[in-house]
């Protein structure tokens, strides 16, 4: 009987047990239900098996051209609790072939939930602006890029009218809205948002 040679097989396996080793992959594999354990297993495969530069718990893919206030925003997020990675252009032309997605606009990011792991797309705004339409033009303007906008407030603004722009801005592409107040992250859906809850609980 002829003898076959698994070693090599087997040891890639263990290695990379759920075949997700590039980010275009990651993107595919998050899109199913799975535990938190096993996101956790498919995003530290996806780390192992690309190229990248690192700050902290931001990670910048090969090809990935972020602004300084990209930047900046990314690591209030990943205190905050968040892996972040900012995919190439290559890859993100690979997740919108993947997604079906014709729309030229892109996202700027991608963020981890640090205990569950959960993935979301991400579209950073920051706004120094103290203004109800500077706040409602970043709200609108992010929701044709992804679900998800991530607003860092570095300006002075009332909580008054930082409230009355991301109502006035909000579409309904719009999964989530965090907040970055004050030095303080808040995350507020669409039901959130136009009820008391943002009213009560943005400070």
């Amino acid at each position: 009987m002829e003898k076959k040679e698994f070693g090599p097989l087997i040891e890639g396996l263990l290695a990379d047990p759920l075949g997700v080793n590039s980010f275009p992959k990651l993107i595919d594999f998050m899109r199913r239900k799975a535990a938190p354990q096993l996101r956790k297993v498919a995003f530290e495969s996806m780390i192992a098996g690309e190229k990248f530069t690192q700050e902290d718990d931001v990670f910048y893919m090969v090809g990935s051209n972020p602004t300084e206030q990209e930047r900046q925003t990314a690591q209030k997020l990943e205190k905050a609790g968040f892996f972040v990675v900012f995919p190439g252009k290559g890859q993100i032309e690979a997740i919108k072939q993947l997604e079906g997605d014709s729309n030229k606009r892109k996202n700027d990011c991608y963020i981890y939930d640090k205990k569950t792991y959960a993935q979301s797309k991400v579209d950073l705004k920051s706004s120094g602006e103290p203004s109800v339409e500077s706040i409602a033009y970043h709200i609108s303007s992010g929701s044709g890029q992804a679900p998800v906008i991530a607003l860092d407030i570095t300006g002075n603004i009332s909580k008054r009218n930082l409230i009355a722009g991301i109502r006035s801005g909000w579409s309904k592409g719009i999964k989530e809205v965090l907040i970055n107040y004050k030095g303080q992250w808040y995350s507020a859906d669409k039901k959130k948002t136009f009820s008391k809850w943002i009213e009560l609980n943005l400070k």
